[in-house]
C-alpha cells in the first residue's frame, strides 16, 4: 500500500533533515555523516529531474534503494500480505515516475498524480529544496499536514500572494468589481 510506504518515507526524511532519533548513539552517527551525506542532495537547489537521484552514495542505498526493495518485505512481515511480481514492478513504476516528475520543476495538467488525493506538486518539493525545510512527504501531504511540517511553505504561498496583490492593486480592484457585478445580476 502506498501510504504505508508515504508514512516510512515521510519520516526517514523528517529524520534525515531534523536529527530526531530516540537512541543516543545513532542519533550522535546521523549528526556526524549527515552534513556529509544529505547535504549532497540539497546541493541542487532548483532541481531537475535528473537530479531526484543525485545524492551520496550512503543516502542512495539507505534511502532510494533499501526502502523501495524492502518494502515488499516489510510489507509482508508487518500486515501478513505478499505482493504479486507485477505489484512489485508498478511500485517501482510508479516510485520512480513520481521521483523524477516531483524533482522536475514542472507542473504537469496531465499528470497521472493529481488524481492522488492531496498529492503533492513539485512546487510543494521545491520550497523543500530552496529553503530546506519542511515538506518530507513523497506521495502525498497528509503526515506533512498532521505534523504541521508544511506550515512554513503555506505561510510562504501567503505572503507570496499578499505581495502580488500590494504590488498590483488595479488588478484587484478590476476582480473586486467584476465579482460585485455578478452579485447584482
Amino acid at each position: 500500500d502506498y501510504s504505508e510506504f508515504d508514512c516510512c518515507f515521510f519520516f526517514s526524511s523528517r529524520r534525515r533533515h531534523t536529527r530526531f532519533l530516540p537512541v543516543s548513539w545513532a542519533r550522535r552517527c546521523v549528526q556526524e555523516t549527515d552534513p556529509y551525506v544529505h547535504k549532497k542532495h540539497h546541493e541542487v537547489i532548483y532541481p531537475v529531474s535528473i537530479s531526484s537521484d543525485y545524492c551520496h552514495w550512503l543516502e542512495f542505498l539507505s534511502a532510494n534503494l533499501m526502502p523501495v526493495v524492502l518494502f515488499p518485505k516489510l510489507s509482508y512481515y508487518l500486515f501478513g500480505t505478499k505482493m504479486h511480481i507485477f505489484s512489485i514492478y508498478l511500485f517501482f513504476i510508479i516510485r520512480i515516475t513520481e521521483t523524477v516528475e516531483t524533482h522536475s520543476g514542472y507542473d504537469f495538467p496531465f499528470s497521472p498524480f493529481k488524481l492522488i488525493p492531496y498529492g503533492l506538486s513539485p512546487e510543494y518539493h521545491n520550497y523543500h529544496h530552496t529553503h530546506n525545510l519542511g515538506n518530507y512527504g513523497s506521495f502525498t501531504t497528509i503526515w506533512d499536514t498532521l505534523f504541521r511540517t508544511n506550515t512554513p511553505y503555506y505561510r510562504h504561498l501567503m505572503r507570496k500572494e499578499q505581495k502580488k496583490q500590494q504590488q498590483n492593486p488595479k488588478l484587484n480592484s478590476e476582480v473586486i468589481t467584476q465579482d460585485l457585478s455578478l452579485i447584482h445580476i
